[in-house]
């Protein structure tokens, strides 16, 4: 009797092992709202990656407008930060270079013995891309935790007018932000009062 149940748990072992593999999530997470749903929200769940043989994973994402610059990602265990693998595997976030705004299909592979994540994206059509500059700081009494968008005044010239917080002899101050911004970095601000 005990040997027929020690072979049966023994046949039962690589199944449950299976089981219990087949319990583990991994989801993307990483630059692009556009790409990921949410930028660095690991418990989003429209990002959970698919597989066929519990090795292989994949996150496929068809047909998302894309501006030219660099994406950054990383592969996340059951949505959380605890575990998560970047750049070969490591804890340096993978990254992947769009040469051009425009239309793509984008496939992120994971293999879950290697843990090194990989990103292919194919343009499948143009597109203009409007770029939203923000501000965001403590200055604005909010602790860092809002930004706020800045409006479109020409090209390259981005406004964000707020009444400050500060008291200058009894008078608000009032101030004007006035980036300037070469493609998609910030050169230069200007701060102007009245």
């Amino acid at each position: 009797m005990r040997k027929r149940l020690f072979t049966l748990l023994l046949m039962l072992c690589p199944l449950l092992i299976a089981g219990m593999a087949s319990a583990v999530t991994y989801s993307v997470a990483g630059s692009s709202s556009a790409l990921f749903g949410a930028s660095w929200d690991p418990a989003n769940t429209s990002t959970d990656m698919t597989s066929t043989d519990g090795v292989n994973y994949t996150f496929t994402k068809e047909g998302v407008t894309l501006s030219q610059g660099t994406i950054e990602y990383k592969v996340v265990v059951d949505h959380s930060w605890g575990t998560a693998y970047g750049k070969e595997g490591g804890n340096d976030n993978a990254t992947y270079t769009i040469s051009e705004d425009g239309v793509y299909d984008v496939v992120v592979s994971f293999n879950a013995e290697t843990h090194v994540p990989s990103m292919e994206a194919t343009k499948k059509g143009s597109a203009t891309v409007e770029h939203t500059w923000s501000i965001i700081g403590a200055i604005f009494g909010t602790n860092w935790n809002q930004d706020f968008p800045m409006t479109k005044v020409s090209d390259n010239i981005y406004t964000y007018t707020v009444t400050a917080i500060w008291q200058l002899q009894k008078e608000t101050m009032n101030i004007r932000l006035v980036p300037t911004i070469s493609g998609n970095c910030l050169t230069q601000a200007r701060m102007l009062t009245w």
